[in-house]
């Protein structure tokens, strides 16, 4: 289904719906490695792993990963 918010309705009911959290609701784990390689070290090679788990209804699942390539101007 699709909604739509204005400003107006943040702001009337403001903490209506918040609520005490629990443990065990999000895990949400991260990870990030790097290498870096060439002259002065100004490419970088990269890889990433994400993962989003929501426990209570509706459940989300999300697992995102990439590859990367930088390059660092001088500095």
């Amino acid at each position: 289904y699709f909604f739509s918010l204005k400003f107006g309705d943040f702001i009337s009911d403001l903490h209506s719906d918040m609520h005490f959290g629990s443990l065990n609701k999000v895990v949400n784990t991260s990870f990030n490695a790097e290498y870096l390689f060439g002259k002065c070290r100004t490419w970088a090679i990269g890889y990433g792993f994400d993962y989003l788990h929501y426990n209570s209804e509706p459940e989300i699942k999300i697992l995102n990963h990439s590859l990367n390539a930088k390059y660092y101007f001088g500095g």
